[in-house]
């Protein structure tokens, strides 16, 4: 028993050598993370360990690459920090290109259909500007209800108005997930009777973890009352008409 326990622990060169008497084919090109075609039973470190052909069995050849054996755990397990960075990594991608799109569909919303896809499938727009001018409050879920709502703002705004231009003027962050665009909305009415329509306004945009739009709510600033029966009034009638 004495003996057993005292007796010299086999060099590498024995242990190389008692694997290579036992080869194990690894699919992949030699990939140690590869499915084993040899399907006998076999002890787990044989498998990973099987020699490349160098002199140290405790390395592996990948694509013809030495690969020291701890570099398996991060190839097979991926840590928390790598998560966070990968969703950083999406949030910055999409809020980016979120950015680029509102500078591009805001100043020709009344001429062509935005790009929804920036805003997520559960998206809220809130209008506060009806109720400044005597309409109540109105509100739409959904992507789809989104793209109708404006869809029929873009549509009656062309039977009253004969063009509508928007004009923004500024865009900031209020914190690290929501975005304010102020704007200038100037419309031409068709009948030669009624004024242009001026407006400034601001859009705000709140952002969520994958840096999609879940919130957009728009609002009107320095609005006179005096103006309640003007044509403004008129476009958000119809369109309270029209169900939106």
């Amino acid at each position: 028993m004495a003996q057993t326990l005292l007796s010299p622990i086999p060099s590498a060169l024995a242990f190389q050598q008692h694997v290579q008497q036992r080869p194990v084919k690894v699919q992949g090109g030699g990939s140690a993370l590869g499915r084993v075609q040899n399907k006998k039973c076999r002890s787990p470190w044989q498998t990973m360990l099987e020699p490349s052909g160098g002199s140290n069995p405790m390395e592996l050849s990948t694509s013809g690459r030495e690969m020291p054996l701890f570099h398996l755990y991060s190839l097979s397990f991926e840590t928390e920090q790598d998560k966070h960075l990968q969703q950083q990594r999406e949030f910055y991608l999409n809020y980016g290109r979120a950015l680029r799109v509102l500078r591009e569909d805001i100043p020709r919303f009344f001429k062509q259909a935005p790009d929804t896809s920036i805003f997520t499938e559960d998206v809220v727009f809130l209008d506060h500007i009806g109720p400044r001018i005597g309409m109540i409050f109105s509100s739409v879920v959904g992507r789809k209800a989104y793209s109708q709502h404006i869809w029929l703002l873009r549509f009656h705004s062309s039977l009253i108005f004969s063009r509508c231009e928007v004009e923004v003027q500024r865009i900031w962050e209020r914190d690290s997930r929501t975005v304010a665009v102020r704007w200038k909305l100037r419309c031409f009415p068709r009948l030669l009777d009624r004024s242009l329509v001026n407006l400034d306004g601001i859009s705000e945009y709140k952002f969520n973890d994958r840096g999609l739009i879940y919130q957009h709510t728009v609002d009107i600033i320095n609005w006179d009352d005096s103006r309640s029966k003007k044509p403004e009034r008129q476009l958000y009638r119809s369109l309270s008409t029209a169900g939106c």
